[in-house]
């Protein structure tokens, strides 16, 4: 099933997008009070940035670390195996989720999100 937009409405949506800015948050979070080389993870860095982008997340551009244009050295390595899997695109050197991208990152974030509510829920 490849998931729509339309997909993430009401109380489940909100869950959703919550979780996927906790990410986010998280990240620069720990990029300034511990050293960043000890979480780094190109790939889920970019798969997480994209799919932020593809829900068109109003995040401050400083959270989201993807340039409008060409990919840095260090990343465009991770963005050639995450687009030879299928889970990304790349088209004049702008990289975007595809629709196996997509459905990955829904899952998971539904997972991280309803394991949250599991722990919340005691």
């Amino acid at each position: 099933m490849i998931v729509q937009d339309n997909d993430l409405s009401g109380e489940s949506g909100r869950r959703h997008r919550a979780a996927v800015l906790a990410a986010i948050r998280t990240r620069r979070c720990r990029a300034h009070t511990m050293p960043a080389e000890w979480f780094s993870d190109p790939a889920w860095d970019l798969m997480i940035d994209l799919y932020a982008r593809h829900m068109q997340l109003p995040v401050e551009s400083e959270h989201v670390r993807l340039p409008a244009g060409p990919l840095p050295p260090r990343w465009k390595r991770w963005a050639t195996l995450i687009v030879g899997g299928g889970f990304a695109t790349e088209r004049d050197g702008i990289l975007s989720l595809s629709a196996k991208g997509v459905e990955a990152m829904h899952a998971c974030i539904e997972e991280v999100a309803a394991s949250a509510d599991r722990h919340a829920a005691g």
